[in-house]
């Protein structure tokens, strides 16, 4: 089996160092509002691809690609970035449509947990404030 697209240990370094330089609440609440809009856009692209709209799962698709881009996750926007190619190229089908997005609504869960993870652990100062 394929492992699923995650978040480079690069990218999850700088989001460390990112929290480090200013805000860790601050950056654990923009992956919040992150997390909760891919989430938003995932569902409605789900929903598009269940009704073989396939103009409305490009635009979603592209969406997500540019939002997962600015976060870091390549693999994940990778996956949305074929998708949103093969729906322009007319390569993709309505009747085929779901069975390409759910790959990508799997990846997605795989970079949601990794993220929510990391949301959780303790920041530094947390931990040397509880010593």
């Amino acid at each position: 089996m394929t492992s699923l697209p995650t978040l480079e240990t690069v990218r999850m370094q700088a989001l460390d160092d990112l929290a480090r330089e200013s805000s860790r609440e601050l950056v654990v609440s923009f992956v919040g509002v992150l997390l909760a809009d891919a989430r938003t856009s995932l569902t409605a692209l789900t929903d598009a691809a269940r009704q073989g709209d396939l103009a409305t799962c490009k635009t979603l698709a592209h969406r997500c690609k540019s939002s997962f881009g600015s976060a870091g996750a390549d693999g994940l926007c990778e996956a949305l970035e074929a998708l949103e190619t093969d729906l322009g190229s007319g390569a993709l089908d309505a009747p085929h449509l779901y069975s390409r997005v759910a790959p990508v609504v799997l990846a997605f869960q795989a970079v949601e947990q990794q993220l929510i993870a990391w949301t959780r652990v303790p920041s530094e100062k947390a931990l040397r404030n509880s010593s």
